[in-house]
């Protein structure tokens, strides 16, 4: 299976493709992410970094959470590795409609794009936690979000 995750189609058929192949889950990490220093335009016409970090794992988190449900008994979990760089986000500036859009404009693209994404993605996992609340008001799906810190490695 091939996941690309700056195109919603190429998610949408990820997600697809492990639906029909998979009839049980334990745990799914969304991990994708871009760390870009220039501005760079998805084929959707989002800033590329939040295509990767914030739009395209939406997508595919909600995609996969009724089949988790089921798939996971109630106990499958679903991981966002976020950053703790989102609280260095200041929004007082961003618009109240369009942000998505205006965040895409080369004239907003910050060089803090990284943080914004993933406070943006932060916001993205709250949301999908409310929405593994079964009826009997217990979660279906466990919804977590990580910090790995930053890391230093030589490859």
């Amino acid at each position: 299976m091939l996941l690309d995750m700056s195109t919603l189609t190429s998610t949408a058929t990820f997600a697809s493709q492990v639906k029909n192949e998979f009839s049980e889950i334990d745990i799914v990490l969304l991990n994708a992410g871009a760390l870009n220093t220039t501005h760079h335009l998805s084929e959707e016409g989002y800033e590329q970094t939040i295509q990767v970090t914030v739009l395209s794992t939406a997508l595919l988190a909600l995609l996969l959470l009724p089949w988790m449900k089921v798939g996971g008994k109630g106990k499958a979990h679903l991981g966002f590795v976020t950053s703790g760089r989102h609280r260095t986000v200041s929004v007082d500036t961003w618009p109240r409609e369009n942000v998505l859009q205006w965040l895409s404009q080369k004239e907003n693209w910050p060089a803090s794009m990284y943080a914004t994404a993933k406070l943006l993605e932060q916001f993205v996992a709250n949301e999908v936690a409310k929405l593994t609340i079964g009826p009997g008001g217990s979660p279906e799906v466990i919804v977590n979000s990580m910090c790995p810190g930053q890391q230093s490695v030589k490859i």
